[in-house]
């Protein structure tokens, strides 16, 4: 019997006149849905949220303003906060306006209204103007400003005048790939963030700042892992500026007022230990949650979401950080983190299609349909576990190929088959590492721990040659972030593998059965084009190499399987004009046009409205997954 996992959202009840349920699959490429009224789940955006509060609406909470300046799902978000500020709970997102990344919610000219600061300037008294009203800000820069940008207003000197701060990183010396040694030590630098004083000599009206100086903390350079994303605090009341700052990856430090300057940094602890962010790319912001002014933390992460980190501690008092909790939303839209890779199957034997998606946090989360075979309504069942752990496979300090910045990383891309033809779905995966494992389902429906998906190799297992590390002996050691497409190609009754090589060319790793043993033969590369080469699809080498996501099924209805792959503007078809044991593809453009820039937005082809036609569900690199029906394929209208 299946166990299910802990439901994640749940339903309530509206108040007032019924709610209208949004339907789960719309069909014209809209986000996915619950397909249930009032469900509640983790507030998000898409990817990088930048968040901010005030009290929007005048009702005496706080609402929340999230910045995303992504190419997908841009745009400047309000969340009006429908619970209390104990309790909150967000209504749904109302875009009010273009996305900024590294947006701060900061009075920056000193009237006691709430702006949008931003690089460059800010949107002045956001309540009244919206993002109407923009003021340029008179900063000059001659250093170097990395990937993040973050400025903060504060009167740092305490002489009434609105200073700015400014956190930026530094990737030069980190160079970003392939730069392990043969025993996986990284060769270049690490990551770097620095933090600029502005100082205000002009006034609040009409500032003029002195050229910036870097600050220090215990007589040293502010030096972070990256994404400083620093915030003023004054820690108790007491009228002295302390500062926090972030990092790339997921903890957050604090610099304390001393006698003579900024004390060294120490590690802030939420719940009893350091904290850590369940994800990197954090953006932490000092907030007055409480009505007493006492600092708690809002720290945006890579997925989207916004997590409150309350202190629990009165106004005066030392903080003490309660563990880190995600806020809320009501009727959010389908989602799995970022980089969202779906598939459809009825993982829990009910008849029905659920949808299974692996994402760049290397999570392999479950959907479940609980609705029917023509009309689904999903909901989140968590993530998966595997011999009572849950599934969560990444990269560490080296297993990325480019660089122990992405140790947080796991890039999970699942594919759900009976791996073993023992009559139960298993999962296979690839991710980060590029090895491609399986884990087994047993007969009480529980995952079993990972095991390699082992290859009759001729010889010694190859490997990509930007891979440091040697593979075992029957070890899958390909390209990384590539879909393991298991299917019946030669219709045998056999599950093979099909997925692209070490040297990226599309291959056939076919299985058979030596001595009643299932064995899977070296990749064949059998894919060729209408110009009778092998059918490559690498675009690039090391940190460039894989990526690709591939789905196969009979567009054409000629009975040989043709390929689907990701591409920005829409997934890509190839028709197959060969055979199904010998294929011969050609490039046939667009199955739909989707306009999902990012990286490989993942197509996966079932029928989820049971019309015995095939749909498409696209997962992209905000997290959502976007449906269209058979109808909006090309292939339908030819």
């Amino acid at each position: 019997m299946l166990r299910i996992l802990p439901v994640l959202l749940l339903s309530f009840g509206l108040a007032g006149a019924q709610a209208q349920a949004p339907v789960a699959l719309q069909g014209d490429g809209s986000q996915a849905r619950y397909g249930t009224a009032g469900v509640v789940g983790r507030l998000g955006i898409g990817l990088w949220p930048h968040p901010g509060v005030l009290d929007w609406d005048g009702d005496g909470d706080l609402d929340l303003i999230v910045g995303g300046g992504q190419r997908l799902h841009n745009g400047t978000y309000l969340f009006l906060n429908e619970g209390t500020q104990e309790k909150p709970l967000f209504g749904p997102a109302e875009r009010i306006g273009e996305g900024k990344a590294h947006l701060v919610v900061a009075d920056v000219n000193g009237d006691g209204a709430a702006d949008l600061l931003f690089p460059g300037g800010y949107y002045d008294d956001v309540r009244r103007n919206r993002m109407g009203k923009y003021v340029k800000l008179p900063v000059e820069r001659s250093y170097h400003v990395g990937r993040d940008d973050m400025w903060i207003a504060v009167d740092w000197d305490r002489d009434g005048k609105i200073d700015l701060l400014n956190g930026t990183s530094d990737w030069r010396e980190y160079g970003w790939d392939d730069a392990y040694d043969a025993a996986g030590r990284w060769m270049r630098g690490p990551l770097h963030g620095y933090v600029y004083l502005y100082r205000n000599v002009g006034t609040n009206g009409a500032p003029r700042y002195e050229t910036p100086v870097k600050l220090e903390s215990g007589g040293k350079v502010i030096d972070t892992y990256g994404t400083p994303a620093p915030n003023a605090v004054d820690w108790l009341g007491d009228g002295k500026w302390s500062l926090i700052t972030g990092s790339f990856l997921d903890d957050v430090s604090l610099h304390r007022a001393g006698v003579n300057g900024l004390a060294a940094p120490v590690k802030l602890e939420a719940g009893g230990k350091q904290l850590e962010m369940e994800l990197c790319m954090i953006q932490p912001r000092v907030v007055s949650w409480h009505k007493d002014g006492r600092p708690s933390l809002l720290i945006g992460q890579e997925d989207g979401t916004v997590w409150l980190v309350e202190n629990l501690a009165p106004r005066g008092q030392e903080p003490r950080f309660a563990e880190p909790k995600a806020l809320l939303q009501r009727d959010p839209f389908v989602k799995s983190g970022v980089l969202s890779r779906p598939v459809a199957a009825d993982w829990d034997g009910d008849g029905d299609l659920d949808l299974i998606a692996g994402n760049s946090a290397g999570y392999i989360q479950w959907f479940e349909n609980t609705g029917t075979k023509t009309q689904a309504r999903f909901a989140d069942r968590g993530n998966l576990k595997a011999a009572g752990q849950v599934i969560r496979r990444i990269a560490g300090p080296n297993g990325s190929v480019q660089g122990p910045a992405e140790e947080k990383w796991g890039y999970s891309n699942p594919w759900v088959a009976d791996w073993d033809l023992d009559g139960r779905l298993d999962i296979v995966v690839n991710d980060i590492w590029g090895d491609v494992q399986w884990y087994r389902r047993g007969a009480d429906g529980e995952l079993e721990a990972a095991r390699m998906v082992e290859v009759e190799w001729t010889g010694a297992a190859p490997k990509p040659d930007w891979v440091w590390w040697e593979p075992k002996a029957k070890q899958l050691l390909t390209q990384w972030r590539t879909t393991p497409r298991v299917i019946d190609w030669n219709r045998d009754g056999l599950p093979d593998l099909v997925m692209l090589n070490h040297q990226g060319y599309l291959s056939l790793l076919r299985r058979v059965k030596v001595g009643g043993e299932l064995k899977l033969l070296p990749p064949e590369r059998i894919f060729v084009t209408t110009g009778g080469r092998f059918l490559n699809l690498a675009k690039g080498r090391a940190g460039s190499s894989g990526r690709r996501k591939i789905d196969f099924a009979d567009l054409d209805g000629d009975g040989d399987l043709d390929l689907v792959t990701d591409a920005d503007d829409g997934p890509e078809w190839y028709e197959n004009q060969g055979s199904q044991e010998k294929p011969v593809m050609q490039l046939r453009g667009k199955l739909v046009e989707a306009r999902l820039p990012g990286h490989s937005p993942t197509p996966n082809l079932a029928d989820w409205n049971g019309d015995g036609k095939l749909d498409l569900m696209i997962g992209a690199e905000d997290g959502f997954f976007y449906y269209y029906d058979h109808g909006m394929l090309s292939v339908a209208k030819r």
